[in-house]
């Protein structure tokens, strides 16, 4: 049963709206049995829908049975827009030809209550879950094109280049609408900026250019002709909009107000009108964007409009007449009808994501257009494997319908794992939905949100400096998403998506959206945005283990063997002489040395598992620096960036041939680093378009730097990113040539291969016809929310190892630990790896300058106070840490090693305790270190993968008055990283008795205490 604060209703809303469960629906007679809550009474009302609704009265019912055929316990959440609870009295109404009546066993009654702009009464099913208004362009030609887009990898046509060349170019444009040069120059910079872009798609910069320009004409006549005509007074680019009543949000590109007050969303489009009308997908999308601006406040509004520019650019293309500009913009109209069919769409969007069928288009047609351009290959194929269109469809696909590929192994596989990550996405869009709603003082309390100001812009590069005036206690971390807001906060009129470029005690900078050069608002607030993007990818990564690109498929057919249950027939590998690939250095170990043979050997696949401290990553560089000299071509993948820079920094060498390359924002990559990134060097190699320059020289510059950079591409490189960046499929042409036999690269490795889900993981394999994965499935498994998504905690690695056991050519374990004292890698050896890790002789040399004679593991009770009542929070535990942590260094203890790196790592279970632990070393340690320094000291178990120090402090953060054990504790596996981190002391402070509570707690308590 939800909490009330969901079923209470808001009657004060100017948009009223009731919060509901939907118990039951019946599509033949329209209606939905509803639970919702008044004054703390619950009541079960039946509400009839009449014309109009059909379609979200059939999705409930979709979502209903399908949970209930998989026996899942779920309530489905509602929010019924334009009533109100008010007495016993049974009350109808017809708005637009939309009916709604409600009676209530015990008294209330929903009630229909007039919108502003008499939008009707409608219902959306779990608001929280909010789709992206541009999702609702797919229902124009066949809605089937939502799933095919979500399951194939990105792949960049000319058409896109030229449309994000045009669009860059339009927020600069409504600024200036009469300056030639100033929109020249811009589209000279944009261009320049796509070029890598082009090269890898083996796209002619200058027929891009040659496209571009007619667009640009027409888009430059366009928007005089709305200057003078519409009289724009403002113009607001990349308005941020979220909605987690209606379960909608989006982007839209340019909303202006005009000077008589009225407003206007346009949307940019650079391919054709239908005529006189905007295309049907479009007209959906910027109808949804008026319905969020009516629900955000907005009330005095002109009809949403689309500006197209393919119809003139045909034009002027073909040497005919010019079309006339007002002929560009297309109105759409908005009214009832409209209004239900977008919140109908949007619903079957929800109920395809969580049943994951949808309907064949029966329009022949459409589906012969499929055909043509050979996507119906993939709508049937989605079909077959488990996204079922229905029994009936269209001739031209039906003729097809009964060849089916697929074994039923297949189809259970798909399906499993489809699934979960169906689970695991709504899970990640509810909760982002349901913490937008809470207020303000709950998000600041929880880490999600924190008051900020401005106080500096760097307008060139799109960075933007804010202050913490009340300090930081957020769990926002650098490289990730977010939400800046005015003093309304999110869900206000004045959002902008930005991500963190850096972020610390005083403040952060956050990298700016495309287009907007300065916030047009006075940002206060800045909240932790959704990563649903960055997890989406796994849809498309998890279908290419069934790939139609032959090579591809032939490739991964091991994997779908091995998923399958059956022999995966690895072929053998053979130990090879050689160097060791090591620069100067300790010599590799037995276990290291044959790993690297096994790697000059590769046929196909090698696993090299390495427990805490065994020299993993520089097992991995060695090998990889040995598979560059011998000329392959290299990727790297690793699970988060500082992971990638923590293979760079074992990769480097002064004096190799073959240079490492970052792949991924410059912004997420630390300075030590970020001349190495790939977007930065070809930065540094961009030279900008001359003040004045006019087509020609753009030309010719473009061309110039399109020749430099496929010199730079075609040089012989090893290219590390994360997982993400990899699975994006921003870079599959990177590294492709001949001698690659049609695969990108020759080989792919995959670092902390054990925290990477199988969908992920095939996304890196399919670029590569040999692997290498590096892991430990004993420690950090992948973060998965979900419960019901528990498939994906079981990675490849983890399988792939427990089925490799006699197979020593093709798994390597790292038996030697070099960091930890002997004790406690033996506590680690026995719990964790049977007894099979030894511990190196100069583990023991591994001691604190003047603790000699101390114990090399210290467990200190810290009693709890008032403070630690506070969700995620034990500040006794914190101010223990720091002041001991001071006492030491006081003493002589070093906070740096010979390089500048942390010598000492402070690990906490919750973001909002390393947030606590890092403002009070600032605070009391800042002769020691500036806020960057404590931020690499002070990170979650999860950020500590990898690492090691000499002196590590854990802080419990469990209470033995509540019994609640953090989630972190509930696998050992997680355990595992905490209490191995350190080379000479490790420090544990917290409640001691609760350690009781978690079985390998309990027996390091009784290992190590007194």
């Amino acid at each position: 049963m939800p909490s009330s604060s969901w079923l209470t209703p808001q009657p004060d809303s100017p948009l009223p709206v009731v919060r509901v469960i939907v118990q039951e629906a019946d599509p033949a007679r329209g209606a939905l049995l509803l639970r919702f809550r008044d004054d703390q009474t619950e009541h079960a009302t039946e509400l009839v829908l009449g014309k109009g609704h059909e379609s979200t009265v059939q999705a409930a019912a979709d979502i209903l049975a399908h949970w209930a055929r998989e026996v899942r316990q779920e309530e489905l959440e509602a929010t019924l827009h334009g009533a109100r609870v008010e007495g016993a009295s049974v009350k109808s109404a017809s708005v637009e030809g939309a009916t709604m009546e409600s009676t209530s066993a015990k008294g209330a009654t929903l009630r229909p209550a007039q919108h502003p702009g008499s939008l009707p009464t409608f219902l959306s099913l779990l608001p929280s879950y909010m789709v992206n208004v541009s999702a609702l362009t797919h229902f124009d030609f066949c809605p089937r094109n939502y799933l095919m887009d979500r399951y194939s990898v990105p792949d960049l046509h000319p058409a896109q280049i030229r449309g994000n060349l045009v669009h860059e170019v339009f927020e600069p444009l409504l600024q200036e609408p009469q300056d030639r040069a100033s929109l020249m120059r811009h589209f000279g910079r944009s261009l320049h900026r796509q070029v890598p872009q082009m090269v890898m798609a083996g796209t002619d910069p200058h027929a891009v250019f040659q496209d571009s320009r007619h667009h640009l004409n027409t888009l430059f006549r366009s928007v005089n002709w709305l200057h003078q005509n519409q009289e724009i007074e403002e113009v607001f680019a990349e308005r941020f909009f979220l909605d987690p009543e209606l379960g909608l949000k989006g982007k839209i590109d340019a909303l202006v107000r005009k000077k008589n007050g009225r407003w206007q969303a346009l949307e940019l489009k650079t391919g054709k009108s239908w005529g006189q009308k905007a295309n049907r997908g479009h007209a959906y999308q910027v109808a949804a964007y008026q319905l969020l601006l009516l629900r955000a406040g907005f009330t005095r509004l002109d009809p949403p409009g689309v500006l197209y520019t393919g119809d003139g650019a045909a034009r002027l293309r073909d040497r005919a007449a010019a079309l006339p500009p007002r002929a560009t913009l297309k109105n759409v109209s908005f009214g009832a009808r409209e209004v239900l069919e977008h919140v109908n769409l949007r619903n079957d969007l929800v109920r395809i994501d969580i049943t994951g069928t949808l309907d064949f288009n029966t329009n022949d047609n459409k589906c012969r257009a499929c055909v043509r351009l050979k996507k119906a290959e993939t709508c049937l194929d989605l079909h077959h494997i488990g996204l079922d269109g229905g029994p009936t469809a269209a001739p031209s696909l039906a003729q097809d319908l009964a060849r089916d590929s697929f074994t039923d192994r297949d189809r259970d596989l798909f399906r499993n794992f489809n699934q979960a990550l169906l689970h695991e996405f709504r899970t990640l869009r509810c909760e982002h939905g349901r913490t937008l709603l809470d207020p303000l003082e709950k998000r600041v309390a929880d880490g999600r949100c924190v008051s900020v100001r401005t106080v500096g812009l760097d307008p060139q590069r799109r960075i933007l400096r804010l202050s913490f005036p009340a300090g930081n206690t957020t769990e926002i971390r650098e490289g990730e998403p977010c939400l800046l807001s005015d003093e309304a906060g999110v869900l206000g009129h004045s959002v902008l998506e930005v991500w963190v470029a850096s972020i610390d005690k005083e403040g952060a900078a956050v990298r700016l959206p495309k287009g907007v050069r300065e916030p047009w608002f006075q940002p206060c607030y800045l909240d932790a945005n959704s990563p649903e993007t960055a997890f989406a990818r796994n849809f498309a990564a998890l279908y290419q283990l069934w790939s139609r690109d032959a090579v591809v498929h032939e490739s991964l057919a091991p994997v779908r063997r091995h998923l399958r249950g059956q022999d995966p027939r690895w072929p053998a590998n053979t130990q090879v002489a050689g160097s060791d690939g090591q620069p100067a250095g300790p010599a590799l170990l037995p276990d290291q040395k044959r790993a690297v043979a096994l790697a000059r050997g590769l046929e196909k696949l090698l696993l090299v598992q390495g427990p805490p401290g065994t020299g993993k990553t520089l097992t991995l560089a060695c090998m990889v620096r040995e598979l560059a000299n011998a000329g392959k071509r290299v990727l790297v993948a690793t699970y988060t960036h500082r992971a990638a820079e923590e293979v760079m920094a074992k990769l480097h060498d002064p004096a190799a041939e073959v240079p490492v390359r970052k792949l991924g924002r410059v912004d997420a990559t630390s300075a030590r680093f970020a001349d190495r990134c790939l977007d930065s060097i070809l930065q540094r190699n961009r030279p900008l378009p001359a003040e004045g320059a006019r087509g020609p020289d753009v030309v010719r510059e473009v061309g110039d730097h399109a020749r430099d950079v496929q010199d730079l591409l075609a040089e012989p490189a090893i290219y590390v990113g994360t997982v993400q960046t990899w699975i994006s499929g921003a870079y599959d042409n990177l590294g492709r040539s001949g001698a690659t036999g049609g695969f990108p690269f020759d080989v792919a490795v995959v670092d902390e291969a054990a925290q990477i889900i199988t969908p992920a993981m095939v996304g890196v394999l399919r670029l590569a016809p040999r692997w290498i994965l590096v892991g430990d499935h004993q420690q950090l498994p992948p973060v998965i929310l979900a419960d019901d998504a528990q498939v994906l905690q079981r990675t490849l690695f983890e399988s792939l190892a427990m089925s490799l056991p006699d197979r020593p050519d093709l798994l390597v374990s790292l038996g030697v630990q070099h960091r930890m004292p002997p004790d406690l890698g033996t506590f680690i050896s026995r719990e964790f790896y049977d007894g099979k890790l030894t511990s190196a002789p100069s583990c023991a040399e591994h001691v604190l300058p003047g603790e000699e004679d101390a114990a090399t593991v210290s467990l200190v009770h810290c009693p709890l106070g008032d403070g630690a009542r506070q969700a995620r929070v034990f500040p006794q535990e914190a101010e223990t840490i720091v002041e001991t942590l001071k006492t030491a260094l006081e003493a002589g203890l070093e906070a740096r090693d010979a390089v500048g790196r942390p010598r000492i790592g402070i690990i906490a279970p919750y973001r909002r305790q390393v947030a606590l632990l890092r403002r009070q070393a600032e605070e009391m340690l800042a002769e020691y270190g500036d806020g960057d320094f404590w931020e690499m000291v002070i990170n979650s178990v999860d950020r500590f993968q990898g690492d090691e120090r000499d002196l590590i402090f854990l802080s419990l953060c469990l209470d033995s008055h509540t019994g609640h054990t953090p989630r972190v504790y509930r696998d050992a596996r997680r355990v595992n990283v905490a209490l191995s981190r350190a080379r000479a002391r490790l420090c544990v402070v917290g409640d001691l008795p609760a350690m009781d509570a978690v079985p390998v707690l309990a027996r390091f308590r009784e290992a190590f205490q007194g």
